[in-house]
């Protein structure tokens, strides 16, 4: 019988395994391990024809995102927000065609679309398509997020504000 060398890999990250998000400081670097340790086992499995993938959801409508919302900080609400809430099928369809296409990086959205290219940095590369769109686009998304990171710091100091004046209050 033939051995059969072949299989895909995915591992499920989050847009924040992405980029540092306030009030994430445990989940965000564990979500960061997750994209090294993918990258390191697509290099050792490539030979035998398996393919590895992680996928960066953002929110997604989930009872597990509810019940994360209870105890979330404001700011991180207002933050992660910005990106827009997921519907399960919505991000289930992202991961199947980014299987389909065997791609490394799979990003649901606009938002993760944009990260995702910022932060390709050395990842494996699907296609030259990709690679050349990510040569092309990642000084423009640079650009970009530069916004959006001037705007979670803006709500991030609004936050710390409203907690020093209830503080004084008191």
């Amino acid at each position: 019988m033939k051995n059969r060398r072949k299989g895909h890999i995915v591992f499920v990250s989050s847009i924040g395994g992405q980029f540092g998000i306030f009030g994430f400081t445990a989940y965000s670097p564990s979500k960061f391990a997750v994209r090294g340790f993918a990258e390191t086992l697509f290099m050792e499995v490539k030979p035998y024809d398996i393919g590895v993938s992680v996928v960066f959801p953002p929110d997604t409508d989930t009872p597990g995102f509810e019940n994360e919302n209870k105890n979330k900080p404001d700011e991180t609400h207002l933050i992660s927000s910005a990106g827009g809430l997921f519907t399960p099928e919505q991000v289930a369809a992202n991961i199947v065609a980014g299987i389909k296409d065997r791609r490394f990086l799979i990003s649901c959205g606009f938002d993760g679309f944009v990260v995702s290219t910022l932060t390709s940095g050395v990842a494996p590369v699907s296609s030259l398509f990709e690679l050349l769109s990510q040569v092309v686009l990642m000084g423009p998304c640079r650009l970009i997020l530069s916004f959006y990171l001037y705007y979670y710091d803006r709500i991030v100091m609004k936050g710390m504000g409203k907690r020093e004046s209830s503080k004084k209050t008191n």
